[in-house]
């Protein structure tokens, strides 16, 4: 008989425990979010890595996965199937939860793959840089027929290239219209190419420079590699 009242109370216990634990589960998804957000707006900064050499693209989209679980805004460029640069902007938290998967925690399928740190500077907001819109300019290709026949080629170069990286959504043709991934891939197979969608990501008028290409200068100028 007592038995049987220590067991009903253990149950009852157990119920108690279980219910409470239901509950209380929405308010923690909803605490882990608001955290999660104030970790990606607080004190913005954009950073900048160089990875070399990356001859697969699987760990490039790896980190573009982690970086939009951290709600971080951004782009992996994947120049020549060899040589990455990673531009990442968001809360400082985030961005440096980011720096420490990048530098220390990633193993890399290439024992000589090195990533390395470019720059890291505040940002007077977290949008201040736009990644997702098309540039109002086209590409200015003395080779092409005139800026619309650049324009052309530029946008069937920008979805070959999205779609080798295994994207379902093509970048917005519009400006104004955002992606459905904040963090995304592109992939260019020259160094010209590279250049040149760096310098047509677009930035606010808040932003620190015109462009990101001297995030390009920082990784390759060193090494002679130039459009």
């Amino acid at each position: 008989m007592v038995f049987d009242q220590y067991a009903q109370r253990f149950l009852d216990h157990q119920k108690r425990n279980y219910e409470q634990h239901m509950a209380a589960l929405p308010r923690q998804h909803a605490k882990r979010l608001r955290d999660k957000l104030r970790d990606a707006r607080e004190a913005p900064v954009l950073a900048a890595y160089r990875i070399f050499p990356v001859f697969s693209p699987a760990q490039l989209l790896r980190l573009r996965d982690f970086a939009n679980d951290h709600l971080l805004r951004g782009c992996v460029l994947y120049v020549r199937r060899c040589d990455a640069v990673v531009l990442l902007s968001g809360g400082r938290h985030a961005v440096r939860d980011l720096h420490r998967w990048i530098t220390a925690k990633m193993r890399w399928e290439h024992p000589d793959t090195r990533a390395t740190l470019l720059c890291h500077v505040p940002l007077p907001d977290a949008l201040c840089f736009s990644f997702h819109r098309r540039a109002a300019r086209a590409r200015q290709d003395g080779a092409d027929g005139g800026a619309k026949a650049s324009k052309t080629e530029a946008e069937r170069q920008h979805a070959e290239s999205f779609q080798r990286a295994g994207r379902h959504k093509a970048p917005a043709g519009e400006e104004g219209e955002e992606d459905s991934q904040p963090v995304f891939m592109a992939m260019e197979d020259t160094v010209r190419d590279g250049f040149a969608f760096l310098a047509e990501l677009p930035v606010s008028d808040r932003a620190l420079w015109p462009d990101l290409t001297s995030v390009w200068r920082a990784a390759f100028l060193a090494t002679g590699t130039s459009p």
